[in-house]
């Protein structure tokens, strides 16, 4: 469960990390997450869904089992909206689309994580949730993810 508190108007979320996940975070025992609202309803609907994320995502990694196709397709939809609403916003001096900047950062993050060997299936939607919302941004068309239909 996702601890909430209120600093400059925001509210900000905090979970504990499990013991063994410690050193893939630096060494961290917390994550943060800011949930750019001031209700708090809002903010612990935002809180839960980041936390059931997280959790399936260390579920992945320390039992390594693998995730339902509802919880990926969510994941990618999570990611999805999360960019669009403007998640990953990286301010550059000349960029006129800060919110496309931010995706592009993220996505060679995730490359990063490709070349390392280190990319899971849910990584693998999310990188699509990513590829589709920075299409989106541009006016491309979106293709057709047929893994993304339900059952």
């Amino acid at each position: 469960m996702a601890a909430l508190a209120l600093r400059h108007n925001r509210y900000w979320a905090k979970i504990r990390i499990p013991r063994e996940l410690h050193a893939d975070y630096d060494g961290k025992q917390f994550l943060y997450h800011n949930t750019r609202t001031g209700d708090k309803r809002l903010a612990k609907v935002e809180a839960d869904a980041w936390e059931s994320m997280l959790r399936l995502e260390w579920a992945q990694k320390v039992d390594g089992p693998e995730p339902e196709k509802a919880s990926l397709r969510a994941a990618y939809q999570r990611t999805r909206e999360l960019a669009e609403t403007g998640e990953y916003q990286v301010e550059m001096k000349g960029e006129p689309d800060s919110t496309a900047l931010g995706i592009e950062l993220e996505l060679e993050r995730f490359a990063d994580k490709r070349e390392a060997g280190r990319i899971t299936e849910l990584d693998e939607y999310k990188l699509a949730g990513l590829q589709d919302a920075l299409r989106g941004r541009r006016g491309q068309k979106l293709p057709k993810r047929l893994e993304l239909e339900p059952d």
